[in-house]
């Protein structure tokens, strides 16, 4: 238990990483008394080294994880979206409206998130509770430049998977 506190501590943005050595035998998978596991804090607090060698043994199970990634958009917190596809966040999660990230970049009109999220293989052709996919969601807000992304992204995700079925290739 002493160990996970160091890792814990080492996750802080107020105390720098502690060493490699002291990362063996951790419970990764410790839930604090916010429930934020080991991983996601050192992810947050943007100390890329320890997650990274957290991620090696475990895995990012974030509860109401599409919730979870909509707040960070709806924040415009572009670093820690990266950091969070970067250490195996699924962006296809969705949240209690069947919306996924990228429904809610489209919407709020964060381009740059949009970008992220279509790099670490979102899909354009997702439908939340209301029929409506990422791209729908553009053209509704009239935010051009989104509109072309996920159309660009709409064509590319076609050519590249054209057998596939989609869940709303006609939109």
């Amino acid at each position: 238990m002493l160990q996970v506190y160091f890792l814990n501590e080492s996750a802080s943005p107020a105390i720098s990483p502690f060493s490699c050595s002291l990362l063996l035998n951790v419970a990764i998978y410790h839930i604090d008394k916010f429930d934020n596991m080991t991983l996601l804090e050192a992810i947050k607090s943007g100390h890329d080294r320890v997650a990274s060698l957290l991620v090696k043994g475990a895995l990012l199970n974030i509860e109401n994880a599409g919730s979870f990634l909509r707040t960070v958009i709806v924040k415009g917190d572009s670093d820690l979206l990266q950091r969070l596809l970067s250490n195996g966040v699924d962006p296809n999660t969705k949240d209690y409206d069947q919306r996924m990230p990228l429904h809610v970049a489209a919407t709020q009109g964060q381009y740059s998130m949009a970008k992220l999220l279509l790099g670490a293989g979102a899909s354009v052709f997702s439908k939340d509770r209301w029929e409506n996919t990422p791209v729908d969601e553009a053209r509704v807000s009239g935010n051009k430049q989104m509109i072309s992304l996920l159309e660009e992204a709409k064509s590319a995700q076609l050519s590249e998977f054209p057998d596939v079925p989609h869940e709303n290739s006609m939109h």
